[in-house]
């Protein structure tokens, strides 16, 4: 199965794989917008990757950010622990979930 932009879905064990990688990396799913109740809100959901080689460069070139479907988070989550972040401000608000494999599922290095 293909994802509208023509990229072929994650299956749960190549989600794995590749939080697995990494400790750093992780699932984020974000939102930010004005009223809740308007639907003027944007969201996503994205893989990401840390790339070792990268390492201390700067966030900007370390992580890599790719999107993924809410239906391949659902694929990990229950293997997830979650982060939330954000906050609301007068009326906008801004955040999300973070999703980082449990340490048990980890390999280790």
């Amino acid at each position: 199965m293909r994802h509208i932009s023509n990229r072929r879905l994650y299956s749960r064990e190549q989600l794995i794989r590749q939080l697995q990688q990494s400790e750093k990396n992780f699932i984020v799913t974000y939102w930010s917008g004005v009223n809740p109740g308007d639907g003027c809100f944007t969201g996503g959901c994205n893989l990401v990757k840390h790339d070792p080689y990268y390492a201390g460069w700067g966030g900007c070139i370390e992580e890599q950010s790719e999107y993924i479907t809410y239906a391949e988070l659902e694929l990990v989550k229950d293997i997830c622990e979650e982060h939330p972040w954000g906050e609301k401000f007068g009326g906008r608000c801004l955040g999300g979930v973070e999703y980082r494999l449990k340490p048990e599922l980890r390999i280790a290095a």
